[in-house]
């Protein structure tokens, strides 16, 4: 019986180093966009980020996709409208829509990624370049 918890202790401990590990390596891909008015966003999101190649990719490579979204039409929530303003400090972002950053969590380094009407294969070279 010890030994049977000793081996489930042993799994479970290495189980939790692996999962930290994994998420050692994880990014996070935000999207700063105008859901509702921005014609490049609405065609990001139509062809790329919606795109199960490239869902699969995201999931693959441990990377947290996240819309920061600046809408015309639609009133969001002050918590999130204020949440939206701080990222947006805090990358300094500068009003170009879609604006597409991939963050390093490990290292919370960023890099900028153009958007120019990518297919998802295409897009995901791209992020991949930068990882």
């Amino acid at each position: 019986m010890k030994l049977k918890i000793l081996a489930i202790l042993f799994f479970l401990g290495s189980f939790n180093l692996a999962q930290a590990q994994d998420n050692s390596k994880s990014y996070n891909l935000l999207v700063f966009e105008g859901s509702d008015w921005c014609a490049n966003c609405i065609r990001f999101n139509t062809n790329v980020t919606s795109d199960s190649v490239f869902n699969h990719f995201l999931s693959e490579k441990n990377i947290n996709l996240e819309f920061i979204d600046f809408p015309q039409r639609k009133t969001l929530e002050k918590s999130v409208r204020d949440y939206n303003a701080s990222v947006a400090e805090k990358y300094n972002f500068k009003g170009v829509f879609p604006t597409i950053i991939l963050i390093d969590r490990r290292t919370d380094e960023y890099t900028f990624l153009n958007y120019s009407n990518e297919n998802p294969k295409e897009f995901i070279a791209l992020i991949a370049s930068k990882m």
